[in-house]
């Protein structure tokens, strides 16, 4: 009996893994910012119509809590160039590593990125930030306005009198107001992603095991009464 109540409850434990699911709510956006300022211009002045900012953000549905983000952002100008936002990037593989934290319905978002100029097929480790604060906005709103603004960074090796040196210093910024827009990316509802994880395809061959595993048990007893 012993045996049967094992193999019930391997069997249950498998088929609530299974159909194990999770929500997510996912906002995008495609919007120029407002404004930009970019230091190779030779002006400190800002100009008016920023790069273009378009990616995706996610959260949990049942907590709230950033999941993550991926986004690209232009820098128009002289030197222009496109940044890298992708939280789940695999650095060595895609040359992308970037951090985020979210508190105070203020999400920020720091990432180190490759990127191709005319002068250089592969410049290592240039950097950008970008932050994006939701005011007010509640998660599920069909779309949130966002209070966006960002900063370039430049990483170059130079030389002085004492020999190589790494220097950095600000590129350019922009900001804006942003519109994310609420994905309806499943039938469950506006922004309801759910992702449910498929059964092994070994599980049904794993129930046949266990259920002639039972069977074998109970003619064994039968045998001996």
């Amino acid at each position: 009996m012993n045996i049967l109540k094992a193999v019930a409850a391997i069997a249950a434990a498998t088929v609530s893994l299974g159909f194990a699911q999770a929500a997510v709510v996912t906002y995008e956006v495609s919007q120029n910012f407002a404004t930009y300022q970019n230091n190779l211009d030779g002006s400190p002045a800002s100009w008016a119509g920023g790069g273009l900012l378009s990616g995706t953000l996610v959260f949990d549905a049942d907590t709230g809590d950033f999941v993550s983000a991926e986004f690209t952002s232009s820098l128009p100008g002289p030197g222009s160039r496109t940044s890298v936002y992708d939280t789940e990037a695999d650095a060595a593989l895609d040359g992308v590593s970037t951090t985020a934290s979210f508190a105070g319905n203020v999400l920020s978002l720091g990432t180190y990125y490759n990127y191709t100029t005319w002068y250089s097929n592969y410049i290592p480790q240039n950097a950008a930030a970008l932050t994006l604060n939701l005011g007010a906005s509640t998660l599920g709103d069909a779309v949130i306005i966002a209070s966006a603004s960002e900063i370039f960074y430049n990483y170059f090796w130079a030389f002085n009198v004492n020999g190589l040196y790494h220097t950095t210093g600000v590129h350019g910024s922009q900001g804006g107001q942003i519109t994310l827009t609420l994905v309806d990316t499943s039938s469950t509802g506006p922004g309801d992603d759910v992702l449910e994880t498929p059964l092994p395809a070994a599980f049904p061959l794993m129930l046949g095991g266990l259920a002639a595993f039972g069977a074998a048990a109970r003619r064994k007893r039968k045998s001996r009464a």
